[in-house]
């Protein structure tokens, strides 16, 4: 834990405890999706999130974790809110096309692969906004 900035009147700021709870569970999500325990990392994320509401990683992360245990629509719902939270945020915009590929959202897919590129060049991307648009299905 960080050292809390302590007031003159004795009182802290709490939400420097807040932030490095939320810290120390989304590291035990990076742990747990590391090893390839996607239920244990979605959990931590959740709990993460509720203690910081606003971090699109938070959102990002969980969208991966839910990607994972083929819950794609999951996937999809945190990946538009980690867009809405920070919508220059490439990943974010990965994280909606891979969903919506899984989906066979083809066209929500490519629009977020394209904006995806936009805001950062990546084969990964390219490749598969190309094989949506020319699909061998």
């Amino acid at each position: 834990m960080t050292d809390l900035a302590v007031k003159v009147d004795g009182s802290f700021d709490a939400s420097d405890i807040s932030t490095d709870q939320a810290k120390a569970l989304r590291q035990k999500g990076n742990e747990a999706f590391k090893c390839r325990q996607f239920q244990e990392a979605k959990t931590f994320y959740s709990q993460a999130i509720s203690i910081q509401t606003t971090s699109h990683l938070l959102f990002g992360n969980r969208s991966a974790a839910c990607h994972r245990l083929k819950d794609f629509y999951g996937a999809l719902k945190d990946a538009e809110k980690a867009i809405e939270l920070s919508p220059d945020w490439s990943k974010g915009y990965l994280r909606k096309g891979v969903a919506c590929e899984s989906l066979q959202q083809w066209d929500d897919a490519i629009n977020a692969f394209d904006k995806y590129l936009r805001l950062e060049t990546n084969f990964e991307a390219k490749k598969r906004t190309s094989e949506i648009k020319n699909p061998q299905r």
